[in-house]
């Protein structure tokens, strides 16, 4: 299960009084080429609340922060005009949405409820989204002004019962701090995956790099044969990716004759001819991936970054239906 920090409300940006289900919300996402429909929870305007993207899966709602967050829209948010940001809430979604937050805070104890626009950037680094730097005025109401005492004194029992139990596991189960030891040890060698969602279907993967010593590269890491196939010296090796995808998707094929069925998109093509006593699946997938090395700031003061803390790789993943498994970058120094 994913990490969960996050619960942003979002509005679905349509006019009040107008009724939007999470089959025309998936139906319009996927038109513009996006997995499916990017929000995890749709409320209706009945009340009614429904499941969108699975809460396993990384959603596509706020920029930067798909990867910890959990997106709930409410159907709604602009006025009749179909311009103008407005709470259109009916009184059965209002206590429908106060009752999904309050179960996903008790699924997710450690998680902060906001909405979109209280993720918009800090332009003026003031330590306050004003209404001046919002990205998008989503969810149309303010959630500093949304209470709910039983979700509120639920959050304090929760926090408390949760610091309880990591104390008592901290002292229970020291032979933990081994394996933990350990599994730090590994990731120095295997890093650790951040995953994130733009432009609503693009998946990014970040990961540290490496820095290693050319002693220990040439000794323990590198793939003396592949090297010496490749007609490379192991002196010439600047740095080394390994980089892995896995590509899932379930697809409806189109019959073209009564034998033969065909499904193509802009990543995958299948074709699959049944002529007894033989069947036969042709397919091709695709996948584009992009690759980038960047410095991580050591200082930071206002808007000046200097000196160099260490690197970190960005790969960015074009094809929504493939899954970055593993991102292994290595820096020989």
């Amino acid at each position: 299960m994913r990490k969960i920090n996050l619960i942003v409300v979002h509005c679905t940006a349509t006019p009040e009084g107008r009724d939007v289900t999470v089959a025309d919300i998936d139906r319009m996402h996927r038109a513009k080429g996006w997995k499916c429909i990017g929000y995890h929870y749709v409320v209706y305007r009945d009340g009614s609340v429904h499941a969108g993207r699975p809460i396993s899966e990384v959603g596509a709602h706020v920029y930067g922060h798909n990867a910890n967050s959990i997106g709930v829209a409410y159907v709604g948010g602009l006025s009749k005009d179909g311009k103008t940001p407005k709470d259109t809430r009916t009184p059965a979604q209002r206590r429908a949405l106060a009752d999904l937050l309050r179960k996903l805070k008790k699924q997710f104890p450690g998680s902060r409820i906001c909405g979109h626009r209280d993720l918009s950037p800090d332009l003026n680094h003031d330590g306050k989204i004003e209404p001046s730097e919002w990205v998008k005025a989503c969810p149309c109401f303010s959630m500093k002004n949304y209470k709910n005492t039983l979700l509120s004194l639920l959050a304090v029992i929760l926090a408390a019962v949760g610091v309880i139990l990591a104390w008592n596991d901290s002292h229970r189960n020291k032979q933990k701090v081994e394996a933990l030891r350990t599994q730090l040890a590994h990731a120095q060698i295997t890093p650790l995956i951040q995953r994130d969602t733009i432009r609503d279907t693009i998946s990014v993967a970040t990961s540290q790099a490496i820095p290693m010593e050319r002693s220990t590269y040439k000794n323990e890491l590198a793939d003396k044969q592949l090297i010496k196939e490749l007609r490379l010296k192991l002196g010439q090796i600047e740095a080394q990716q390994l980089s892995g995808t896995a590509i899932h998707d379930s697809v409806r094929l189109e019959a073209k004759t009564s034998s033969r069925y065909e499904y193509a998109d802009r990543w995958a093509h299948f074709t699959l001819s049944m002529k007894p006593p033989d069947t036969t699946l042709v397919y091709t997938v695709s996948d584009s991936v992009l690759t980038l090395v960047y410095r991580e700031y050591k200082h930071k003061f206002l808007w000046w970054r200097w000196g160099t803390k260490g690197y970190k790789v960005k790969v960015v993943n074009f094809n929504p239906h493939a899954t970055i498994r593993y991102n292994q970058y290595i820096k020989v120094e």
